[in-house]
């Protein structure tokens, strides 16, 4: 999220009101990616798309060096769906039929003559159909949601992608232009591929050719860590220990975190905050990553505020997220704080929060909402793969330990950007983390 994104005043019938909204500055990063994106227009066709994406929908000619850009762009994203229909196991993707076959219902809608050919394709499967009429109208986190299909015919050495999908408005001036899908692994062997494929297809095409856009136009990624919205982290302790202290009387705190650096929840500052919330009868609510840092005794006072009646849940990887906390506040409705993405073990003094003081009351609360329902996702994601998953959550280690076995991961010829625990525990000879068990 960017805080140069202007604030749109939504009518009551606009069917995707409640997707999150990124400017177009982040769009064009998203297609930069080690992972599958593609922008498409509001009528749901397709403009823009990366070279993972041309792979993954089998876009691509194995047999050419030449690039048909015209295999994916301008093709309709669900005409990309119904083509792949057969690598896409429908027993294992009854979510992301429903919440697909709800926007498909939305475009029939808005673009009768150009839905109509998909919503009757689809409907000649029996299965699907009984799906499409089933769906319902704007499920929750509709923008959001997984996705499990069989991998490109030449691909032998895995059975399935595994991708978590995310899907965000693109606002241009104070005009919704499109939506950028993003195909984020949400495993290592996909992540693996998604690595190793993007080199072969750079090798093959250039990385100029990697971003694809109708009509050519040349791509130029802006940095955004250094534009004018995103500002120095000043006082991490004293800024979340004033977030907690203003949170309202039953209300809720809703932190979203990486590895939960211990010499910021450990401060005395922020325990004194800790137990006013818990005065408060308010409640925090804290994502982390897989991995979460402890000091030299074991101990990140983070881990402990189920003994306080607050909750704790833990990712299945580390991705390069921006890390976020929303607290529910008593006298502006909202408070917000947002970090630009980082990688694993960045110092506070590089990393860099969003520049809210030039933002209106509205959009800081629309701003504020959107994290929120974020948040609540995430945390809906966390609980699902701790009740699937052998591996007791969190995996606990000190900063000096981490930041040799990503140094150890970065050798091994790697991508630290997204971090798995069955990875890092393959590669940590010497044991450095362990299950954290209270």
């Amino acid at each position: 999220m960017s805080n140069n994104v202007p604030s749109l005043s939504y009518g009551p019938l606009d069917p995707f009101r409640s997707y999150p909204q990124i400017g177009s500055p982040q769009e064009r990063e998203s297609l930069g990616q080690a992972y599958p994106a593609w922008f498409f227009a509001e009528d749901g066709l397709i403009r823009a798309a990366n070279l993972l994406a041309f792979w993954m929908w089998g876009a691509l000619d194995p047999q050419s060096d030449e690039l048909a850009a015209d295999n994916l762009l301008g093709i309709h994203v669900f005409g990309v769906i119904l083509r792949c229909l057969d690598r896409i196991p429908i027993e294992r993707n009854l979510a992301f039929f429903a919440k697909k076959f709800a926007v498909l219902k939305k475009l029939a809608r808005l673009y009768p003559v150009i839905a109509a050919p998909m919503v009757e394709g689809f409907r000649k499967n029996a299965d699907l159909r009984r799906l499409y009429d089933a769906a319902q109208e704007s499920p929750d986190f509709e923008w959001s949601y997984r996705l499990t299909l069989q991998p490109p015919a030449l691909v032998t050495d895995m059975t399935f992608l595994e991708t978590e999908v995310d899907v965000y408005r693109v606002i241009e001036g104070a005009k919704a232009v499109g939506f950028i899908a993003t195909y984020r692994p949400c495993d290592d062997p996909t992540r693996q591929l998604f690595v190793r494929e993007r080199k072969l297809l750079v090798d093959r095409y250039s990385e100029q050719a990697y971003i694809q856009h109708m009509g050519g136009v040349e791509f130029n990624p802006g940095q955004l860590s250094g534009s004018p919205e995103w500002v120095p982290v000043t006082d991490a302790v004293g800024a979340l220990a004033s977030d907690l202290r203003a949170v309202r009387p039953n209300g809720k705190v809703r932190i979203y975190c990486g590895e939960a650096d211990p010499t910021i929840y450990n401060h005395p500052q922020v325990l004194d905050a800790i137990e006013e919330v818990t005065r408060k009868n308010a409640q925090i609510r804290a994502v982390t990553g897989p991995v979460v840092l402890v000091d030299d005794k074991g101990v990140n006072e983070l881990l402990r505020l189920p003994q306080r009646g607050h909750a704790i849940y833990h990712r299945a990887f580390r991705g390069p997220e921006h890390h976020f906390r929303v607290v529910e506040s008593e006298l502006a409705g909202y408070r917000l704080w947002t970090e630009f993405p980082h990688r694993p073990m960045e110092l506070m003094r590089t990393r860099r929060i969003m520049n809210l003081t030039a933002v209106s009351p509205e959009r800081y609360q629309e701003l504020a909402e959107y994290h929120k329902l974020l948040f609540e996702a995430s945390a809906t994601r966390a609980e699902e793969w701790s009740r699937d998953t052998d591996v007791t959550m969190p995996l606990v280690t000190t900063s000096k330990e981490y930041a040799t076995l990503i140094e150890e991961l970065s050798k091994a010829d790697d991508d630290p950007e997204f971090l798995f625990p069955d990875e890092l525990l393959a590669l940590d000879e010497r044991k450095r983390l362990v299950p954290y068990h209270g």
